[in-house]
């Protein structure tokens, strides 16, 4: 009795590994995984006699991914042309400045199925995720990225209420990255054909941008500058401006008005600019003056302040790749005795 029981449910157990899945139906995916509703692949591929019907599975789910990547792909370049076209302006350029590349790692949620009809010897594989679980995901990416944004417009704030300016230009250039990680989210979602502004926040993170642009702008053009202030300054901004430069750059000595005279006041601010570059922009100063990159500059007096203007070149393209104008108050190298 007990072996006959064994050989029925062995039968049983047959049967229900042999049937196959209801997604195989072309109608029950039409009806159950609508495009509208998701992203999806479905293909199905004959197996020869001598193959490895595992192998097979393999290879069509990685080409199924593919497909669902690539169907992606191309609404999100598809998006990205037709904002650059249509529009011209700063509220767009999150859409514009750079393409966005998809991967299957980036479609959060993707389920795979997969069977194989020894009968036939045909293997199945469905491929598809939820635009509605996908977009709630990029919608979170935003938020979490612009609440970091915020966070470092508010300490920056609250080190200017301080009087710590060289710090707190030092977070409002911090915040500038997260813009630029929201562009990938955001053209994903208007591709899954997410366009209000709850869920962009373009408008929010144009007013955002404007006061971090209002505010180091402001602090690069204040007239009352210490030294220590305004070489922090310029190494800060050009290391945020031109990014991470791995090769070691020879920096000259800035001097007055384009000569070679030296006083007091240019010993302390090369002093000053020298270290800042290495601790504040990671770059490698070299005293050898055969390298790509170049760091030149000049002073001079201009009513109650100096003028310092400094210059990152390449030499072997022969271009400035960004400059940076500071103002030192007069005021106050008088009152530490310096001679200028």
């Amino acid at each position: 009795m007990k072996y006959i029981l064994f050989i029925l449910i062995l039968c049983v157990s047959s049967i229900a590994v042999s049937q196959k899945p209801e997604w195989i139906d072309y109608e029950y995916r039409n009806q159950n995984y609508s495009s509208d509703r998701y992203l999806l692949s479905f293909n199905s591929q004959k197996v020869n006699k001598d193959e490895d019907y595992n192998k097979t599975i393999g290879s069509l789910v990685e080409y199924s991914k593919a497909e669902v990547v690539q169907s992606l792909q191309t609404k999100v370049n598809s998006t990205i042309t037709s904002n650059t076209e249509i529009n011209n302006t700063e509220t767009n350029e999150y859409f514009e400045q750079k393409n966005v590349s998809v991967s299957s790692a980036k479609l959060v949620g993707l389920q795979t199925e997969k069977f194989y009809d020894k009968r036939k010897k045909i293997a199945y594989v469905f491929v598809y995720v939820s635009k509605f679980q996908l977009s709630n995901y990029y919608k979170q990416i935003i938020e979490d990225e612009k609440n970091n944004i915020v966070n470092k417009i508010k300490n920056a704030q609250k080190l200017l209420g301080n009087g710590n300016k060289k710090d707190a230009l030092k977070l409002y250039y911090e915040a500038l990255p997260f813009f630029e990680k929201i562009t990938e989210p955001q053209s994903i979602l208007i591709a899954l054909s997410v366009s209000d502004e709850f869920s962009l926040k373009t408008n929010e993170l144009n007013i955002l941008k404007t006061e971090i642009i209002t505010a180091t702008t402001t602090l690069l053009n204040d007239k009352n500058l210490s030294i220590d202030e305004a070489s922090s300054f310029i190494a800060c901004n050009l290391f945020y401006k031109t990014g991470k430069i791995i090769e070691p750059i020879n920096l000259s000595i800035v001097s007055y008005e384009n000569t070679t005279m030296q006083s007091q006041f240019s010993e302390i601010f090369n002093t000053s600019f020298n270290k800042d570059l290495i601790a504040v922009a990671n770059y490698k100063i070299s005293t050898n003056k055969n390298t790509k990159y170049k760091i030149q500059g000049t002073y001079w007096l201009e009513d109650n302040y100096f003028k310092i203007i400094i210059i990152l070149s390449d030499k072997e393209q022969n271009k400035a790749i960004e400059s940076s104008i500071v103002y030192i108050s007069l005021d106050k190298i008088k009152k530490q005795n310096i001679n200028y």
